[in-house]
């Protein structure tokens, strides 16, 4: 197949294509189009060349001016550029408009770029295919989409069987090549790649990507109305060619499912290098486990305060009426908030309290002036999981265990008399976890909450996807 189509090759990187490699082109641009439907993306079908006003607008000419081609007449007068991405011709259209729904567009189109290595396979072409779907609206509405067409391609690749991965990169879109930006946008995953692996080499190369703009073409364009753009595409000739050398046979009819409750978020986990983020049709959530088994017992002074781990129906009682006044004074902080729902979880009463020990979990609690002031909970083997009506079963090998239900009444947040009164607390509860043989201890926290999430990070607590993991039947 490589030495038909350069056979074919009608000047450096030019080849006209024939035979099954055509048939492929073909069917994988209709898997664009799949995949656009499911957003609900309206079709259009655009030119190969930019005028100069919008070419400069683009902002690609003041990075990549020796990838541009120029377009003149015979007098040498600028005509415009020929388009280097397809996506730049929806923002051109979209531009001095009023946009203010969340949409998505889909299209194909020729593209060109001067490439200053290849030429002679179809990996490096100087003209060449890209199918693309943009989304144009909300931030959330366009951080969403990638994600779910991140899901969509993973459903692709993985029946196509391919050897692939998602890298962060670059993102050549932002115009600027200066260290700095680059390592912004390495950061931020503005650009995330989709890489395949070629065969027999120690190399992959990119078959497509997916990228967040932000602000950046709806201020350029004037879009009035719409917050972001984004946009995810692949060029169908290099991904292709990658293909038939990974297989000899293809079938682009991928199955594509609806992401489900509780999914994996593909894309904040591509970024964060982890598998810690899933999501819903609420919001985000990080979870992760911190290694018990790495730490050692400590025990700082606690002053007149004393810590308790309260794991029996004796020790509980004990401890009753110090508890009830701590919750009730919870409680009445958070009566807004008080329900159903909430008593199953972070607004517990002391009948909870009291099944939750005879379940076997565990209130690891610090106490002050005869009153509870700092709590929280950790469960053991199987238990249901009630945050955000989730209902979900989880069980959990022998040496795990998952904290939830953090609390510590307010004026002792940040009290100076005491100290370190919050990080003493889950010191010793890590003491208390070493003692029961737990290897690694679950959280999660609310996708919102940076805060949270960068105090969990602190204390050792690294993105592991523990919900979906230990599901039970």
């Amino acid at each position: 197949m490589v030495k038909e189509y350069q056979e074919n090759k009608v000047g450096k990187g030019l080849f006209v294509l024939k035979g099954k490699i055509v048939q492929y082109l073909e069917e994988l641009e209709k898997v664009t189009y799949r995949i656009g439907s499911l957003f609900g993306a309206e079709k259009i079908w655009t030119p190969s060349h930019l005028s100069m006003v919008n070419s400069k607008k683009t902002g690609y000419l003041d990075s990549f001016s020796n990838q541009a081609s120029l377009i003149h007449d015979l007098d040498g007068h600028e005509k415009g550029m020929c388009s280097p991405t397809v996506c730049y011709h929806c923002y051109s259209m979209l531009g001095n408009k009023i946009h203010t729904d969340n949409k998505s567009y889909m299209m194909t189109g020729k593209c060109t770029r001067i490439e200053e290595e290849g030429g002679d396979t179809l990996e490096r072409m100087f003209n060449f295919t890209i199918s693309e779907i943009v989304f144009v609206g909300t931030k959330e509405y366009c951080e969403e989409s990638l994600n779910k067409a991140m899901i969509y391609t993973e459903q692709m690749l993985n029946q196509l069987g391919l050897e692939y991965y998602f890298e962060i990169a670059s993102d050549p879109f932002f115009g600027d090549k200066s260290e700095l930006k680059e390592k912004v946008q390495l950061n931020s995953g503005s650009k995330i790649e989709i890489r395949g692996k070629v065969p027999n080499e120690d190399r992959s190369v990119a078959l497509g990507s997916f990228n967040l703009h932000g602000k950046k073409f709806v201020d350029k364009f004037n879009i009035h109305g719409a917050e972001y753009t984004a946009c995810f595409g692949w060029g169908l000739e290099r991904f292709v060619d990658l293909c038939m050398k990974q297989k000899s046979n293809m079938d682009f009819d991928p199955l594509f499912i609806e992401p489900f409750e509780l999914s994996s978020h593909t894309r904040l986990n591509v970024i964060n290098d982890e598998s810690a983020w899933i999501y819903d049709d609420k919001g985000t959530y990080w979870f992760s486990r911190k290694p018990i088994h790495e730490y050692k017992v400590q025990r700082p002074g606690l002053g007149d305060v004393v810590y308790e781990d309260i794991d029996t129906i004796e020790k509980l009682e004990n401890r009753k009426d110090e508890i009830i006044k701590g919750v009730k004074e919870w409680r009445l902080i958070n009566s807004e908030y008080v329900d159903d729902i909430s008593t199953k979880t972070w607004l517990w009463d002391y009948d909870v309290a009291k099944k939750r020990i005879e379940d076997g979990h565990s209130l690891c609690a610090m106490f002050h002036n005869k009153k509870m002031i700092q709590w929280n909970w950790w469960f053991f083997n199987e238990f249901v999981f009630y945050d955000h009506e989730w209902d979900v079963k989880i069980k959990l090998p022998s040496d795990y265990s998952y904290g939830g239900y953090w609390a510590c009444l307010p004026e002792y947040r940040t009290n100076r008399k005491h100290g370190k009164l919050i990080e003493n607390f889950f010191t010793y509860i890590t003491n208390y976890l070493i003692v029961r043989n737990i290897k690694y201890d679950l959280a999660y926290v609310d996708g919102w909450n940076k805060k949270a999430i960068s105090i969990h990070r602190k204390m050792g607590y690294i993105g592991y996807d523990w919900l979906n993991n230990f599901k039970g039947n």
